[in-house]
Formats: structure tokens, C-alpha cells, sequence
């Protein structure tokens, strides 16, 4: 089985903008670039940091802020593409 990160090279950048959550401490030894590489992979990233590690995403308190942020973005992105009346969080999610 080929391995995706290694063997897909996309043909061109996506059109819009594209949000990343990460966590504010990454694994000791790695260095990444603040956008995590997909700066070229979009014409727009937008970096949402929570304290922790990406291992602490899922545990309190950094869970609630991972929802809180991506709540808002969804509500945005509703807001920009003139969905009025779009559906909750929770009902996107189930």
C-alpha cells in the first residue's frame, strides 16, 4: 500500500482558504514551518493554535477550545457563503 503523504504531489494549489488547527507544542526534534508546510497548498491557511500537544486535542480543556474555534469558523464560512440558516455543529458532526 503506497504511503499518501509520500506519494500524492497535487497538480495545483486549492482555491480558497483553508483552516488549520494545531496544537502550540509540537514533538520535540521537529521543526515545522508555523502553516505546517500547506502554505503552498492553498491560496490562504489560516493557523488556529491551542495550548497543548496534538496528542491533548481530544482531553479537556483543549478539546472545548478546539470546538469553540472550529464553531466559529463553520459559522463564518456559513455567514460568507450566505447560509443563513445553516445547520449546528452537532448536526454537521453526527
Amino acid at each position: 500500500t503506497p504511503r499518501v503523504e509520500g506519494d500524492y504531489t497535487p497538480t495545483r494549489a486549492f482555491r480558497g482558504r483553508l483552516t488549520l488547527f494545531r496544537g502550540r507544542f509540537q514533538p520535540e526534534g521537529l521543526a515545522f514551518d508555523h502553516d505546517m508546510g500547506w502554505g503552498g497548498l492553498a491560496s490562504s491557511v489560516v493557523v488556529h493554535e491551542v495550548d497543548g500537544h496534538h496528542t491533548d486535542a481530544y482531553k479537556e480543556p483543549s478539546i472545548s477550545k478546539w470546538i469553540s474555534i472550529l464553531r466559529d469558523t463553520l459559522d463564518q464560512a456559513d455567514s460568507q457563503n450566505g447560509e443563513a440558516s445553516a445547520p449546528s455543529l452537532e448536526t454537521r458532526l453526527a
